[in-house]
């Protein structure tokens, strides 16, 4: 029965397997690819960064000249009438019961204290923290889809692993069984065999089913139902980083995060600049051509047009302090982000400098592990010569297996940590990709 169900479950395996090999398999470039392609976080922030464009847009405008055309109508209830009486008319009035006018308008900002101008320049800085932002969710995203793509990969390495641990077994528990028949082995041999092998088996279905969630996880930032066949990296497992000091200065160079902060202390700065210019004159400039009947003829009550052209200027004196409070406000956003700054450059320091020691730590973990799987081969080898020589107890060689199994599970544990700490790393320095490709 438990042959069966082992059968049955490699047949899926297998199956499944075929299934995803019609598919292009993707790297971990493709997957990069896809996700700046597909990804709907990514969108969102495209089409934040296009708000910014229309808000720089905006503000550019309010420079420009204004065009508008104006219609009005006036009734009013009582005229008054002047001492002056005429034949067959009688007395005159002093305008019209009725007023009609239509106009056209254009109004241009002369002086302003400069508030146009830096508002139009903050604008400008909210677009470059806007699209520092965009990398920053771009390079979170790239790094989430790496950790995702190494989790998958290690777990397809530890599902191979543990199918040869389970043929090991099945060797072993065939030899154990002819033991037994030739009265040279005890039913508690064939038992613990069988029951390892059950063991193996069972991890390798949880693989499979975590293989899945990953899966699922990696198609969904990805947008992509059913997720194709992922192709396994050959990376060598010797990486030599820069030293810490240029890591680090590489970080406090290139990371989008310190430029997004650079952009917002400057769009603060304008902004400041800009409600300090309320406390200067604001001059317009106004002309326009009109057309109506107003009534200013006592004599004709007829259409006429004309032409007005003025300056107005508003100088605010006092507001009981509403716009120095506002200044202060602004003043102060700008000393947080000020001390965010300098906290940021600290935490980036912090960061890569951890990283890269882990790094460096788990290349010799790396090493040793390797060495260690070497060993542990050599010794199941030995101890299943031993064991066909009847030199070797069953439970020796089950040992050996076990530790054999355990030991090319880590390294492969070990040899994926070390990849995503080398995705980390790049992430760190804000080198995880290439910005011609971002």
């Amino acid at each position: 029965m438990l042959r069966r169900c082992w059968s049955v479950g490699l047949f899926w395996c297998f199956l499944g397997a075929a299934a995803w090999a019609r598919a292009p398999a993707l790297s971990l470039d493709d997957l990069w690819k896809l996700a700046r392609q597909r990804n709907l976080g990514l969108a969102q922030q495209e089409l934040v960064r296009q708000q910014a464009v229309e808000e720089l847009a905006i503000q550019e405008v309010e420079k420009r000249p204004v065009f508008s055309t104006q219609a009005g109508y006036g009734y009013t209830s009582e005229v008054a009438l002047l001492p002056i009486t005429l034949p067959g008319v009688g007395r005159l009035a002093a305008g019209t019961r009725s007023r009609y006018e239509v106009a056209a308008v254009v109004e241009q900002p002369l002086y302003t204290g400069g508030r146009l101008g830096q508002q139009s320049e903050a604008a400008l800085q909210l677009l470059r923290a806007q699209e520092s932002q965009q990398q920053v969710a771009s390079q979170q995203l790239l790094l989430q889809v790496g950790q995702l793509y190494y989790q998958i990969q290690l777990n397809q390495v530890q599902q191979q692993i543990l199918a040869e641990a389970m043929e090991r077994a099945g060797l072993h528990l065939m030899r154990a069984r002819a033991l037994l028949g030739a009265s040279q082995a005890t039913p508690f041999d064939t038992l613990e065999v069988a029951n390892r092998r059950l063991q193996l088996y069972t991890q390798a279905r949880e693989l499979g089913d975590l293989e899945q969630v990953l899966r699922s996880r990696l198609g969904r930032l990805l947008d992509l139902d059913p997720l194709p066949a992922l192709a396994t990296e050959s990376a060598a497992d010797t990486f030599t980083a820069d030293t810490l000091e240029h890591l680090q200065d590489a970080a406090l160079r290139q990371r989008p995060e310190l430029r997004q902060l650079a952009a917002l202390r400057e769009a603060q700065a304008r902004r400041l600049a800009a409600l300090e210019s309320v406390r200067r004159p604001q001059v317009y400039a106004s002309a326009a051509y009109r057309y109506g009947r107003l009534g200013v003829d006592v004599f004709k009550d007829e259409w006429m047009g004309y032409y007005t052209v003025g300056v107005n200027a508003r100088w605010q004196l006092w507001d009981w302090g509403q716009d120095q409070r506002q200044v202060e406000k602004a003043r102060l956003e700008g000393r947080r982000l000020e001390v965010q700054d300098r906290q940021l450059r600290l935490e980036v320091r912090q960061q890569v400098a951890e990283v890269h020691a882990q790094l460096h730590s788990a290349a010799e973990q790396v090493g040793l592990q390797r060495q260690l799987v070497e060993q542990e081969r050599e010794r199941e080898r030995l101890v299943g010569q031993s064991y066909t020589q009847g030199q070797a107890t069953s439970l020796d060689l089950s040992t050996a297996e076990s530790a054999l199994t355990a030991a090319q599970l880590a390294l492969q544990q070990r040899r994926i940590q070390w990849r995503q700490l080398r995705l980390e790393l790049g992430f760190s320095t804000g080198e995880l990709a290439p910005e011609e490709e971002e």
